[in-house]
């Protein structure tokens, strides 16, 4: 009678294998994303800068960063594979937004939203994903100077 082959795995073995195997697989730190926690004021027809950086600070040039509203896609503003992708844009941003990355090596950028308009107004998501890792913080933005002129319009419609 044959014996039964059998594995045989020792458990110093099988560890000293599974801590070499993780040492060659590369490593993905954990991060959060972090705006404003005050919101972000602006008038009707000015220029509006929305911060937001990683903690831990890690370099995100090769990050997907995204700028969105309710919806994830159409976005309104989306940096992947080292450059913006105009194409995701929702219409009404083409044009109006600038990507500030002059510090993405250390996780730091901000969107800049200019000609402000009273449809700006409310929440805004910055993204980040690097693989399976994602992340997001929320910034309002409060657009001042609608009544203004809303009454300024009404008050011309009188005469």
């Amino acid at each position: 009678m044959e014996p039964v082959a059998s594995s045989h795995f020792s458990l110093p073995g099988s560890l000293l294998f599974f801590h070499l195997l993780s040492s060659f697989a590369p490593v993905s730190v954990p991060f959060t994303v972090l705006g404003r926690t005050d919101p972000v004021l602006a008038m009707v027809g000015e220029n509006t800068r929305l911060p937001c950086h990683l903690s831990p600070e890690k370099n995100a040039e090769e990050m997907e960063v995204r700028w969105f509203r309710k919806q994830f896609s159409p976005a309104v503003f989306v940096y992947k594979g080292g450059r913006e992708k105009t194409e995701m844009q929702m219409e009404e941003y083409r044009g109006r937004t600038t990507f500030v990355s002059e510090d993405i090596t250390r996780g730091n950028v901000a969107l800049i939203i200019h000609n402000v308009t009273a449809h700006d107004n409310g929440d805004y998501r910055c993204y980040f994903q690097e693989g399976r890792s994602y992340d997001e913080a929320i910034t309002s933005l409060k657009v001042a100077g609608t009544s203004f002129h809303f009454a300024w319009l009404l008050s011309q419609c009188d005469s």
